[in-house]
């Protein structure tokens, strides 16, 4: 039988939840998709652009609290935020929810279980709202000693979850290998609802926010209507994630992309929207070799000059391999003859600069190893790059000419869909801006 039925998860981020109106729609939405077996919730966002979250509030108590200050007034914003949601709702327990987090938090709870108090309090509250079975995430999401999912939270997700019930599990947490309360990394509900698609084996996972879905750029630096994206790829949305347009948390992808579970980024508040489809395969659309570009600033790179490099096959390995022991997570190397550019993000650097020079000048006695910081890059994403490179070249390289805009080097990705090129970290919105210009807008 449940193979013949659609098994849906539906995941609301803060924006959706941030008072009542918002979370009232989100409700609504649910009742009226009988496909949606589960929701995970965020915790209560901001409600206008500027206010805090209510993470934001309780990030705030542990550093008050672990320096010896007052916290009240950061407890006082949750309280307020809950209690304007809950009476919007008609809902009358939330002072017993936010009683036991104030007790939790005077009794010495860690740090995680009180910033993972927003999710946890929302999910009670709208599972008896719903009339949903509320499942606390740390029955079903373990962690490893190092932080990353264990496997095994699956077959514990299969198992709970199972049958013909609805269900309520809050995103954001989970349990430890330690037995203590576990985060994923900030907005990381978008996660939980991918872990537990992947766990149900889901027909959909729906991810309903603040925007119609993906979009061809951020709206925010191109002055040209971006274009909403109806249909990308799992490999797509990667690059684009890695490029700075942050819809998903990017690392959401990787549960359902290894078991093809498509995602549908949606409107919370526009349920006639299409949004935009994530999924593992999709036809490649004449003419549209290009879908979406996307760049970052932020960026620092070791630049290793020596003769012969393109020769020895190795050297490339053992430079990585001095850079990634030093516990640096490499974004793009960029191979030249004779040259080799490694880039990554500039906050991973806390002063070992200098002793990975020192290693690679004596490991590899090249002719010059420097660092630069300060490095940006945009990112030409779309899978019609792979057979039409070239076409693609002839438009965005004379449109960063056009608009006065040096780049230091490019490369193209491994799996071929993406072009990346390097500039100042302040030319990447200009170049965002030209490139979007030239190949979609």
């Amino acid at each position: 039988m449940r193979n013949q039925e659609r098994y849906e998860v539906a995941k609301f981020g803060g924006w959706s939840l941030a008072n009542g109106e918002r979370t009232k729609s989100a409700m609504d939405y649910v009742s009226a998709n009988p496909d949606v077996h589960y929701v995970v919730p965020s915790g209560p966002g901001s409600v206008n652009d500027g206010d805090r979250k209510v993470t934001d509030h309780l990030i705030d108590i542990t550093k008050a609290k672990n320096s010896g200050r007052s916290y009240q007034v950061y407890l006082d914003a949750v309280n307020a935020q809950f209690m304007g949601i809950a009476d919007f709702l008609g809902y009358y327990d939330m002072a017993r929810l936010l009683g036991s987090l104030e007790v939790g938090i005077a009794n010495g709870q860690s740090d995680a279980w009180i910033i993972s108090r927003g999710e946890a309090i929302e999910g009670k509250m709208l599972g008896e709202l719903l009339d949903f079975r509320f499942v606390d995430p740390t029955e079903i999401i373990r962690f490893r000693k190092n932080g990353q999912l264990d496997e095994r939270s699956y077959g514990l997700i299969h198992s709970r979850l199972k049958g013909r019930d609805r269900f309520v599990i809050s995103g954001f947490y989970g349990l430890g290998a330690d037995g203590q309360i576990m985060t994923f990394p900030r907005d990381g509900s978008d996660i939980t609802g991918a872990v537990i698609a992947r766990g149900i084996n889901a027909s959909l996972y729906q991810n309903l926010t603040s925007i119609d879905g993906v979009l061809s750029a951020d709206p925010r630096i191109v002055r040209e209507k971006t274009r909403l994206i109806e249909k990308l790829t799992f490999e797509e949305y990667r690059e684009l994630g890695n490029a700075g347009i942050k819809v998903l948390h990017r690392d959401t992808i990787i549960p359902v992309a290894n078991v093809g579970i498509p995602i549908n980024v949606r409107h919370s508040l526009k349920p006639e929207s299409r949004g935009t489809m994530v999924v593992s395969k999709r036809p490649t659309v004449e003419g549209e070799d290009v879908i979406g570009i996307g760049g970052r600033g932020g960026i620092a790179s070791f630049n290793i000059h020596k003769f012969g490099m393109s020769e020895d096959k190795g050297i490339a390995d053992r430079i990585l391999n001095i850079i990634q022991r030093s516990g640096i997570s490499i974004d793009y190397p960029l191979a030249e003859t004779d040259r080799l550019l490694v880039t990554f993000n500039q906050e991973q650097l806390t002063g070992q600069e200098d002793e990975i020079l020192a290693k690679i000048r004596r490991i590899i006695k090249p002719l010059s190893a420097e660092l630069r910081k300060n490095v940006g890059f945009i990112s030409i994403v779309g899978q019609g790059i792979r057979e039409n490179r070239e076409r693609v070249s002839r438009m965005l390289f004379p449109a960063l000419d056009d608009a006065s805009i040096k780049f230091s080097g490019f490369t193209s990705t491994p799996s071929g869909i993406s072009i990346v090129v390097f500039v100042d970290s302040n030319m990447v919105d200009d170049a965002i801006r030209a490139a979007h210009r030239a190949l979609i807008g």
